[in-house]
């Protein structure tokens, strides 16, 4: 069982997000989450907690800088018919309190506002998970304190982070702009026009 790996990070690449671990000199490609992909640098010592997924096609590393989110995604996809990517999907989507609200509220709706997750795939996951909620909770990080964002907006961003990154940004400079201009985000819903915000933002600063 592989549990962890600690080596330096020799590439970063999105869609989808991942990255190659050099580890003695072995490169491990390892699918990282979006939280996980900006708490990364190229060239930086790294240790990514993993989970490892066979199936007929291939063989993947899931790879998380927390242990949490790592439990998280691995509750996730425990659930009856949800592949790794869609558990995946689910943390890049929306933050983990998004997710334990929703199961808690049976809203089929915010599930499935994920990418690749439908409705009849959200009401399995809120079937099979509502009995496990005090354990989801309990994996939810008690403080957002380091992470960057506050918990509900973990996950919010992922979108624009996206876009900015594949304009050449780098992740210091989308991070930065995303966190002065979240609050037009929070406020209306509106990407596009915090995305707008954003680049205004970087070309001046």
């Amino acid at each position: 069982m592989l549990s962890f790996l600690s080596g330096i990070i020799e590439t970063k690449s999105i869609n989808p997000n991942r990255c190659v671990v050099n580890v003695g000199g072995i490169g491990f490609m390892v699918f990282v989450s979006h939280f996980s992909w900006t708490s990364i640098e190229t060239g930086s010592q790294s240790k990514l907690h993993t989970a490892l997924h066979i199936s007929q096609e291939m063989v993947k590393i899931y790879g998380f800088t927390h242990v949490w989110e790592l439990n998280f995604f691995e509750l996730l996809s425990s659930v009856k018919g949800i592949g790794p990517r869609s558990a995946m999907a689910l943390i890049d989507g929306l933050s983990p309190k998004q997710i334990v609200q929703a199961i808690a509220e049976g809203s089929e709706d915010t599930l499935a506002k994920a990418q690749g997750i439908g409705k009849k795939t959200a009401e399995r996951i809120i079937f099979e998970l509502k009995p496990k909620l005090i354990e989801l909770e309990n994996l939810i990080p008690r403080s957002a304190s380091g992470l960057g964002l506050e918990n509900e907006d973990l996950g919010k961003f992922a979108e624009a982070r996206n876009i900015l990154s594949s304009l050449g940004y780098s992740q210091t400079e989308t991070e930065k702009a995303i966190q002065a201009n979240s609050h037009l985000g929070a406020s209306n819903g509106n990407m596009e026009e915090m995305l707008k915000a954003c680049l205004t933002w970087l070309s001046v600063n």
